[in-house]
C-alpha cells in the first residue's frame, strides 16, 4: 500500500554549478530547438531522461554512450540546428567537445561523476554533485519547475541501481516506506530483496535485453508505481543468461593479485551486471569482467570496499593503448580498448 504523504527532497551539495544558473537556463529556453542526450547504458540514464522530459519537454530525446560523443556527432547536432543541448548522466572528459557545442548552442549538463573540470561558462551550465544518482539530481532540479512526484519511485530505483543512497539516505528510507518497503543496508549495501529491489532488477535487465534500443524500456514505463508494462518477461530472459554465465565465471575466472579477471561472450550486454553481482559477493576483491565487441574489448571493473581507486587504476592498465578509454567512479569503472591489446592487458594485470 502506497502512503500518500510526500517525501521531502534532500538538497545536494553542488561541487559545480548554481541553482540560479539552472533556473536562468530554463527560463531562457524559449522556442529554440532542444535535444536531451542521456546515457544509454543503465537505469540512471533512463530515469534522468524521464525527469528532464517531464520537466521541460525537449524537442528530441536521444540515448547515447560515452563513445558516441565525438566531433562528428556534434557536427550533426549543429546541422540539425539545435540551439539548446541538455546532457544527463554523461561523463564528459573532453572540454573541447563542450567548446565545440558552445559555438552554436547553450548547454546544460547534469551529472554525478567525478568532476574533471568546471565547465561552467557564459553558454554552459554545469550542475554536478557526487553521492547522488544523476536521476535524483535531475528530479531535484526539475521539481523546482513542476510537480514530478509520479517519478519518485523511478528515481528511487535509479538511485539504488547506481549505489547512490548514502548522502540522500533520509529521502531513500522515507521513499521506501512510502511504497511499502523497508530500506536496509547489508554490510553497507542496499538489501537485495523486496519490492524496490525487484523493480530495480527488472528494469535494469530489460535495458540489457533491448540495448542499444533503450527507448523501448523508456516508453514501456508507466506513470503509476510499478508499472513497467511487459518488461518483466524480457528481464527474465536476461536473468537466465546471467545465471548460466555466473556458473561459467566460477569455472573460468583467472586470479591476479587484487582479484579476478573473466573474459566471455554473450548475446546480451550483461557485463556490467555480472561485475556488480560478483563484486557484491567479493567486496574485498577487484573484479574485472571483459567481453569482445567487434574489434574491441569492453570491460567493467568493480571493487566494492573502495580500497582501490579504479578511476586511477584502470586508465593506467590501458595506458598507451591507442583508441582506448576508461572512466567512472572510485569503485566502479567501465572501459574499452582494441582487442589486439588483450594479451598485454592480461600481462599488466598479472604484474599488479
Amino acid at each position: 500500500m502506497i502512503k500518500e504523504k510526500g517525501v521531502k527532497l534532500v538538497k545536494p551539495k553542488w561541487k559545480a554549478g548554481k541553482e540560479r544558473a539552472f533556473m536562468k537556463f530554463i527560463s531562457n529556453i524559449g522556442t529554440a530547438r532542444s535535444i536531451l542526450l542521456s546515457h544509454v547504458q543503465d537505469l540512471d540514464g533512463v530515469v534522468s531522461a524521464k525527469a528532464v522530459m517531464e520537466g521541460i519537454h525537449p524537442n528530441t530525446l536521444k540515448f547515447v554512450d560515452y563513445v558516441d560523443l565525438d566531433m562528428q556527432f556534434i557536427e550533426k547536432l549543429r546541422k540539425e540546428k539545435y540551439g539548446k543541448i541538455i546532457l544527463s548522466d554523461l561523463y564528459i572528459k573532453n572540454r573541447e567537445l563542450i567548446r565545440e557545442m558552445e559555438k552554436f548552442a547553450d548547454i546544460l549538463i547534469i551529472d554525478h561523476h567525478p568532476v574533471q573540470d568546471d565547465y561552467n561558462s557564459k553558454r554552459t551550465v554545469f550542475m554536478n554533485a557526487d553521492g547522488y544518482s544523476a536521476a535524483y539530481l535531475c528530479y531535484y532540479l526539475f521539481s523546482k519547475i513542476r510537480d514530478l512526484k509520479q517519478l519518485e519511485w523511478l528515481v528511487l530505483s535509479a538511485s539504488i541501481s547506481d549505489f547512490c543512497y548514502t548522502k540522500g539516505k533520509k529521502w531513500i528510507s522515507s521513499t521506501y516506506t512510502k511504497y511499502g518497503d523497508n530500506f536496509q543496508l547489508d554490510r553497507g549495501f542496499a538489501r537485495q530483496q523486496g519490492i524496490i529491489w525487484d523493480l530495480v532488477m527488472d528494469l535494469s535487465l530489460a535495458i540489457s535485453y533491448f540495448k542499444p534500443k533503450t527507448e523501448r524500456v523508456y516508453s514501456s514505463i508507466g506513470r503509476n508505481f510499478g508499472d513497467i508494462g511487459d518488461l518483466k518477461k524480457f528481464s527474465d530472459a536476461v536473468r537466465n543468461e546471467i545465471n548460466v554465465t555466473m556458473q561459467k565465471f566460477e569455472r573460468e575466472k583467472i586470479p591476479f593479485k587484487e582479484g579476478y579477471f573473466f573474459y566471455f561472450e554473450c548475446i546480451f550486454p550483461i557485463r556490467s551486471y555480472l561485475s556488480t553481482e560478483i563484486s557484491l559477493k567479493m567486496k574485498d576483491k577487484l573484479i574485472i569482467i571483459a567481453e569482445k565487441k567487434g574489434d574491441y574489448v569492453t570491460l567493467s571493473a568493480r571493487r566494492q570496499d573502495g580500497k582501490v581507486n579504479l578511476n586511477n587504476l584502470i586508465p593506467k592498465l590501458i595506458k598507451g593503448f591507442e583508441n582506448s578509454g576508461a572512466g567512472g567512479h572510485k569503485a566502479s569503472v567501465g572501459g574499452n580498448f582494441p582487442a589486439k591489446y588483450l594479451d598485454e592487458f592480461r600481462k599488466r594485470l598479472k604484474n599488479l
